[in-house]
């Protein structure tokens, strides 16, 4: 399994549930510290754990395939990979006052992130060597990914690869 966005949050709360079940997770994050903590974190809770992390900007296509190839060598293939690495602006400001580019930052993120994140997982999942993508999944947490999703089932439904998408645009906020 891969989870981009895995060092902390939403991500690193999915590698814990998904290690605690067993499973072989591999973590990515632009931030390489972040991702060593979060393993030793996971490691901790689970000492039998199969966890592994490796840095990976979503926005850069080489270092997805890196991503890609770093899970392949460790466990395999791939049969589950979760674009869940994301960006948003802290703190909230009017969009006339953000620096452009932050807004460059997130929609590279969040859109392009997530659109570049699925191809390689439908690359990595349709050469694996068994050839069997019968159980291969991936899922995408982006927000304003309704359209790219879309594109992608058309692809992965000729491959038998699942695709999930969390939307968590109607969840209220305190």
């Amino acid at each position: 399994m891969v989870i981009t966005g895995g060092s902390r949050g939403l991500g690193l709360a999915l590698a814990n549930e998904f290690v605690s079940l067993g499973d072989q997770v591999v973590i990515a994050a632009r931030d390489e510290a972040a991702c060593a903590a979060a393993v030793r974190q996971l490691q901790q809770h689970h000492p039998q754990s199969q966890v592994h992390q490796t840095t990976c900007d979503v926005t850069q296509p080489d270092q997805l395939q890196h991503l890609a190839a770093f899970a392949k060598e460790k466990f395999g293939q791939v049969d589950i990979w979760v674009n869940n690495a994301g960006s948003s602006q802290i703190p909230k400001a009017p969009l006339a006052d953000t620096a452009s580019e932050q807004i460059q930052l997130i929609v590279g993120t969040n859109l392009l992130g997530t659109l570049l994140g699925s191809q390689a997982a439908i690359q990595t999942m349709r050469t694996q060597a068994s050839g069997d993508t019968s159980s291969a999944e991936y899922c995408s947490c982006s927000q304003g990914m309704a359209s790219g999703n879309a594109h992608a089932k058309s692809d992965v439904h000729r491959l038998q690869v699942n695709l999930g998408s969390i939307s968590f645009s109607h969840l209220s906020q305190p």
